[in-house]
């Protein structure tokens, strides 16, 4: 993967990350307001993990497992309450957001949708079953941040045991960029852009 940042307009501004002090009075209002989601989140996930309009990853093994449902219904709770956080539908939250070894992501296509509602570009430069290139600009500055990423390079990762890259190399490609750990790393990161 390469990553290159054109600045335009000099040294990138630093982050600013400040410490947030809460009272204890405002952190319990804090939790009671999760609470209150929580319970309202859970009754529609207990209602939707039956449905045709989630996931299988939010579906009970077996519907007549009472651990089994109490299990899928946690973790459709958190999803929607995950999606909530960043002003998602319920149901969009179970559609597009998975939990991978208890770590919560979320689809290219709604990273990339999150970052351009937040003010950021982010593009296609290139896009082959050889290589692609997806650029980002931060809203407010000029610097532009490209990330490329070969097939090549995906093969030696180990990326490609996935059926779907003989059949849609460039899409694999191009998702790699969006939703791969190094990439969240880099200035692009469309978790930050979002968060």
């Amino acid at each position: 993967m390469t990553v290159q940042t054109t600045h335009t307009t000099g040294a990138l501004a630093p982050q600013q990350f400040g410490t947030v002090i809460q009272s204890e009075a405002t952190a319990l209002r804090g939790l009671d307001d999760w609470l209150r989601a929580a319970g309202s989140a859970e009754q529609l996930a207990r209602q939707l993990v039956h449905s045709f309009f989630v996931p299988q990853a939010y579906k009970p093994g077996n519907p007549r497992d009472e651990a089994a449902v109490g299990i899928a219904v946690a973790n459709a709770t958190g999803a929607i309450l995950l999606g909530q956080s960043l002003g998602l539908d319920p149901l969009t939250a179970l559609q597009q957001i998975y939990v991978v070894h208890g770590r919560p992501g979320m689809y290219a296509k709604l990273k990339v949708a999150l970052a351009q509602a937040a003010g950021h570009r982010v593009w296609d430069e290139e896009y082959t079953a050889e290589s692609a290139t997806v650029c980002g600009q931060r809203h407010g500055t000029d610097d532009v941040v490209r990330i490329t990423i070969t097939m090549e390079q995906a093969k030696q990762a180990g990326w490609t045991s996935n059926a779907a890259y003989q059949k849609t190399p460039a899409d694999m490609l191009l998702s790699l960029i969006h939703i791969s750990e190094p990439t969240r790393r880099t200035p692009i990161s469309y978790a930050v852009f979002c968060l």
